[in-house]
């Protein structure tokens, strides 16, 4: 995980003050980084077959999902926006089965036969 601290104190101040139990400020413990994984063309294509799942009861999942892939792969953070979009516009959900002009009941009812041409 990539974490940023920005703490504001007046005036000059020990490293230390910034945490509430001094005694767990190591100085001289250094981080442990981790090396990223490469990003290929068969993830991206994995991450844009969510397409087929997203909706809006999964939305913040997916999202969620996406925005820790910078985590583990070498890829820019940003990209987390434009799966997102692309995902988004190949949805299943944008493509929704239409109601036949017309129809006063839905195609879709059990039993319906023009629920079996689909």
């Amino acid at each position: 995980m990539k974490l940023c601290v920005d703490l504001a104190f007046e005036g000059a101040f020990a490293e230390k003050e910034a945490f509430a139990d001094a005694t767990v400020y190591t100085p001289d413990l250094g981080p442990d980084l981790h090396e990223l994984m490469p990003f290929t063309t068969e993830r991206e294509t994995g991450i844009l077959a969510l397409s087929g799942v997203i909706g809006r009861e999964n939305f913040r999942d997916i999202l969620f999902l996406l925005s820790k892939v910078h985590c583990t792969y070498d890829v820019h953070p940003s990209e987390t926006c434009e799966w997102l979009v692309a995902i988004s516009k190949g949805s299943v959900t944008t493509r929704r089965w239409r109601r036949p002009s017309g129809s006063g009941t839905s195609p879709w009812a059990h039993g319906n036969s023009a629920s079996a041409t689909r």
